[in-house]
């Protein structure tokens, strides 16, 4: 049986799931430029798959509480994803092609309490499906662990993101 969660936990732990897939601005900066011609990687398939790699702004809806969060993401060549919003403490994973326009991402994050100490750990599992080169449609699941690792919560999301290149 999970623990339920009282309304301030749920707030800033809706705080931190806002962290759903952002990258910090040393992040965005480092991330490659691309244009519009260059943003097609090959793929085997007759569709050309996009470019995942580079900055993102992504908008998630928490659909548990309504709550919308703005965030960023820092895709890189190498698999690593790095995220971070002004709601909380950024966070790392992983991220891999599933098909030519979609692609997974999962990435962990702490929470922190409001004396700033580490009170839980985010796990997130993300799905992103690419509606044009430059946009996709994202869904996530968030799970919440105590710091003994029991789970004491979940929450989903779904929103949009655009890459931006500035």
């Amino acid at each position: 049986m999970k623990p339920d969660l009282d309304r301030r936990s749920m707030l800033r732990m809706s705080t931190a799931f806002g962290l759903l897939g952002a990258a910090g601005a040393s992040a965005a900066a480092l991330a490659p430029a691309a244009t519009a011609s260059a943003r097609q990687e090959p793929t085997d398939g007759a569709r050309p798959a996009y470019q995942i790699t580079g900055p993102w702004e992504v908008t998630l809806t928490i659909q548990e509480i309504q709550r919308v969060e703005r965030t960023l993401w820092g895709v890189f060549a190498d698999g690593m994803f790095l995220h971070s919003s002004s709601s909380g403490t950024p966070g790392v994973g992983r991220w891999r092609r599933t098909g030519p326009n979609a692609f997974t991402i999962s990435f962990r994050d702490f929470l922190l309490s409001v004396d700033n100490e580490i009170e839980s750990e985010l796990r997130v599992r993300m799905n992103a499906t690419f509606t044009s080169p430059d946009t996709v449609s994202v869904t996530a699941v968030a799970t919440v662990f105590n710091l003994a690792g029991t789970q004491i919560g979940t929450f989903h999301s779904a929103g949009t993101g655009t890459r931006f290149d500035d």
